[in-house]
């Protein structure tokens, strides 16, 4: 039988030619850039007629619906779907950036607030106001409304201002560790120069306060816990020794010494000197279980903090040492009669905690477990200082 026409053309090229069939052009089918199936022009001319022939008829006009509508007139709604979603993903990712290089300029006042609140760093204040309010209403059994607000003003302000300053000094390894690079003024939501002079201010303010208000064991207190923190553990030893954290947690033992001296206006009992010890003594565990996490961060930035410089392992041993020390300070105010059953119930069970997790990381001194150890010690001084409250006001 002889080939149709169709075959010879395909097969007129050569033997080594594919053979494909030729499609008329009236009956080639398109595809739009979306990948929708479009009509080929003979099928959209019929179409038309047809339309033309039964709209053109007399009657009531009715609204036609999509699947009615000449095809030319049919909206592409998969081309507007795409569309849309290009504009929203340019949107989502520029997002980001214009966060990081217009945030500071052109945000929102409460933005700005929120960049200074940051830059107290306010979850340090809170645990040292904790404490502070706790001394003070272990330290007599009345309460002066004037002196408790007071005491908690000034402190609150003149340890946001040395968290500032701390931020304004240490600027600089801030901007190069992962775990302090979204600070204020790293991200350019502060300035150095604005911060520097809002730390001072803040400081300046709450000394004032507590000048005006309170003792004057109170005041010096309250000044010391700024002083220390700035002047002797961020200036001098942060970048010196690895016993920055060790000395450096005299600042915070300030804070139940400053609550004491606002309540009865002189610190001559052992009870807060104790307290005082307890913060002390707690500082290490908390921080060097944090810094043993961050150690690739803390190395990066040159920091000689324990962990960096006689290695994890090591570092976990002291932790679990400085462990040992803790529990016991914090347990000697029931020999001695300061509180009693409760107190030694919920500081014996919570430094039994410590024990157990701080061993768990000597042994096995992994990151994860550091973290672990870490979130353990943040609320366990919280906690201990609130039970010497509520054995106080119960059992006294």
């Amino acid at each position: 039988m002889g080939r149709t026409r169709v075959e010879e053309e395909c097969c007129h090229e050569g033997p080594h030619s594919p053979c494909q069939q030729v499609v008329p052009a009236e009956h080639e089918i398109r595809i739009d850039e979306v990948g929708v199936l479009l009509p080929s022009p003979k099928a959209q001319a019929d179409t038309s007629q047809y339309e033309q022939i039964i709209y053109s008829q007399p009657g009531p006009r009715l609204k036609r619906l999509d699947s009615q509508r000449p095809i030319s007139e049919v909206p592409n709604y998969s081309h507007m779907t795409l569309r849309h979603s290009r504009s929203f993903v340019r949107a989502v990712c520029a997002k980001s950036f214009y966060r990081q290089y217009t945030h500071a300029s052109r945000s929102p006042l409460r933005y700005r607030v929120q960049a200074y609140v940051d830059l107290t760093k306010p979850k340090i204040v809170l645990l040292l106001d904790f404490t502070a309010l706790m001394a003070f209403l272990v330290a007599t059994r009345g309460i002066n409304l004037l002196n408790l607000a007071a005491v908690l003003v000034a402190g609150t302000l003149a340890s946001g201002g040395a968290g500032a300053l701390n931020c304004y000094l240490d600027r600089d390894i801030d901007q190069s560790m992962g775990r302090t690079s979204q600070r204020p003024i790293p991200k350019g939501e502060v300035s150095p120069f604005n911060a520097l002079i809002f730390g001072f201010g803040l400081v300046a303010l709450g000394v004032g306060i507590s000048l005006l208000l309170l003792s004057l064991w109170a005041s010096l207190f309250i000044f010391l816990g700024a002083a220390i923190y700035v002047g002797f553990y961020t200036k001098w030893l942060k970048r010196r020794t690895t016993l920055n954290i060790v000395l450096g947690g005299s600042a915070g033992s300030c804070a139940p010494l400053a609550g004491w001296a606002a309540a009865t206006g002189n610190v001559g009992v052992i009870a807060p000197w104790l307290m005082a010890l307890l913060v002390f003594v707690w500082t290490p565990s908390h921080f060097w279980s944090l810094a043993l996490r961050a150690s690739k961060d803390y190395a990066k930035a040159g920091i000689p903090m324990l962990p960096v410089v006689v290695g994890d392992k090591k570092a976990a041993q002291y932790i679990a040492l400085n462990t040992f020390l803790l529990v016991p300070s914090s347990l000697i105010f029931v020999p001695l009669g300061t509180f009693g059953i409760i107190y030694l119930a919920i500081a014996g069970l919570l430094g039994l905690g410590m024990i157990v997790l701080d061993l768990k990381l000597a042994f096995n001194p992994t990151k994860a477990q550091a973290w672990t150890a870490f979130k353990f010690s943040s609320p366990y001084l919280a906690i201990v200082f609130l039970a010497m409250v509520l054995d106080y006001r119960i059992l006294h």
